[in-house]
């Protein structure tokens, strides 16, 4: 490997010899290294929940010809000399990169990228106000997407009380009978995850209305009236809009990939 110098003659039977020749000559038998960096904060499942920071790093050490080229291809496409970082928005990304060298060995490494910064997308309404003693239910209407990495769960609560959940997306009507709650004021609390790790969460106010006892009243004939009455809480504040709940554990980090060819294309004789 590396340069290498000879020296050479000729000599004949009567034992002459030649004026001495001389030559160099050159091996590079190993390919050059292709590695690349990814900075961006990881998620769940392999994603991203930022936008992703490529950096590509190259060599060919001695006794190597010398690095001749770095190249790359986004997502399949054809292949540019690489200038410098590459940032990686949402969507499901695939970059390839080739070095070469100057004696022609060439190495390739290759990277999926998935982001998600999004977190999902959803809708929560409900009634005003409803009287489960009254045979009534409180219509609720539940709506949960994401286009990114995929909705994986979901949850509708009332002051802690379990009312609905899934495990994907949904776009639903709820009849629920404010079981496990009490009368009052209470708040539904809608929360989705995607496969990335986010979250968003969104809440309606609704009043629970208890109906009252009868109150007794005696008529003049001696006889008990009853009267019914239903007892109601305030009125229902406005509904606010989602909101994106940032896991506190997430952190930027900066993860390597590829490195040194697994063998050189030709070794040494």
């Amino acid at each position: 490997e590396g340069g290498n110098d000879f020296s050479f003659w000729a000599r004949s039977s009567y034992n002459d010899t030649s004026d001495m020749g001389s030559a160099t000559g050159s091996l590079d038998s190993y390919a050059p290294s292709v590695s690349g960096e990814l900075t961006g904060t990881p998620g769940d499942g392999g994603w991203y929940i930022s936008e992703v920071i490529l950096t590509a790093i190259a060599g060919d050490p001695a006794p190597g010809s010398g690095l001749a080229s770095l190249e790359v291809s986004m997502d399949g496409g054809g292949w540019a000399g690489y200038s410098g970082a590459l940032t990686f928005s949402d969507g499901e990304h695939t970059v390839d990169l080739r070095a070469a060298d100057a004696a022609g060995n060439a190495s390739q490494a290759t990277q999926s990228v998935r982001v998600d910064t999004q977190a999902p997308a959803i809708d929560l309404s409900a009634g005003a106000s409803f009287c489960p003693g009254c045979g009534e239910t409180l219509d609720i209407d539940v709506e949960v997407q994401d286009a990114g990495s995929g909705v994986v769960e979901w949850t509708l609560t009332a002051a802690g009380v379990p009312v609905a959940n899934g495990g994907g997306p949904t776009s639903q009507a709820i009849s629920w009978n404010g079981g496990g709650l009490g009368g009052g004021s209470h708040t539904l609390i809608l929360q989705a995850r995607d496969a990335a790790g986010n979250i968003s969460e969104t809440s309606d106010p609704f009043d629970l209305i208890v109906q009252a006892p009868p109150p007794s009243e005696e008529s003049s004939s001696g006889t008990t009236q009853h009267t019914s009455a239903v007892v109601a809480t305030s009125t229902v504040a406005p509904r606010p809009a989602p909101t994106r709940v940032l896991p506190p554990t997430r952190t930027p980090a900066t993860i390597p990939f590829g490195g040194l060819p697994a063998a050189p294309l030709a070794g040494p004789s």
